[in-house]
């Protein structure tokens, strides 16, 4: 399951020169939000791919039409892994995010795949009609969640690439 969210950010990450790995988005978006709060804690790993780098790849970093097509509707990108640690109010970093993110997740979008598999569970998620697009990934197990926020233009063609596996993360 880990594996059904891989080609795109290895498909970025191969392109990127070393050292650049964007800057911080200045969106208001709550899952991003979410993610700056627990960004800085142990046990998180986290990727901002920001919109300048992204600009630069749609300028023909890549000689796939599709691929080039679908960077062009990626508007910022965000992959955080937290590792299960102690927050101090009893309860676990992993469960505390996968809280506030559900309460966004609940509010602002829908629900558009869902797989359980041996103590995982992966969710996939649109943003309702807001004019703010964006697909939010949630994996999680026992000692781990890994979300990842796509945000652009999410039409047809980005979901039947997120649903081929042409889109996505890898922890």
């Amino acid at each position: 399951m880990k594996r059904v969210f891989q080609i795109l950010v290895i498909m970025i990450l191969i392109s990127l020169p070393s050292g650049v790995y964007g800057q911080r988005d200045a969106d208001v978006d709550p899952v991003i939000k979410i993610l700056d709060k627990y960004e800085e804690r142990d046990g998180v790993e986290s990727i901002t791919i920001s919109p300048a780098l992204l600009g630069l790849m749609k300028n023909g970093r890549t000689n796939d039409k599709k691929t080039q097509e679908l960077i062009s509707k990626i508007s910022g990108l965000r992959i955080m892994t937290l590792n299960d640690g102690a927050n101090g109010k009893g309860r676990t970093n992993r469960e505390a995010l996968k809280t506030e993110l559900q309460a966004v997740v609940k509010k602002d979008f829908e629900e558009i795949m869902m797989v359980k598999s041996a103590g995982e569970r992966m969710e996939l998620y649109v943003r309702k009609n807001d004019g703010k697009g964006a697909l939010l990934f949630i994996t999680s197990s026992t000692n781990s969640i890994t979300v990842m926020h796509l945000a652009g233009t999410i039409d047809k063609t980005m979901i039947d690439a997120v649903m081929n596996g042409e889109i996505g993360i890898s922890k």
